[in-house]
């Protein structure tokens, strides 16, 4: 796999906290020691959403994997 595109734009609450986000950035982080050419872009446009996709931003910034945030499809695609 060498792209994955997350499409949050209907998504308004998510019941996740930053410990649940961690817990994602664990499991991706040791997925990037194999895969290190993997790009994420994460399409959000809920502030609340918004915060958890920047916190996970933060949790993966060690790792070899290029994650950006994206406010529309085309502009995902595109990058």
């Amino acid at each position: 796999m060498d792209y994955q595109l997350w499409d949050f734009r209907h998504v308004v609450a998510a019941k996740l906290a930053e410990a649940d986000i961690n817990i994602i950035g664990v499991l991706d982080a040791s997925s990037s020691l194999w895969n290190t050419k993997m790009m994420i872009a994460l399409i959000v446009t809920e502030p609340s959403i918004i915060d958890l996709c920047t916190y996970y931003l933060k949790v993966m910034e060690k790792t070899p994997w290029s994650i950006k945030l994206f406010d529309s499809e085309i502009d995902a695609q595109n990058w």
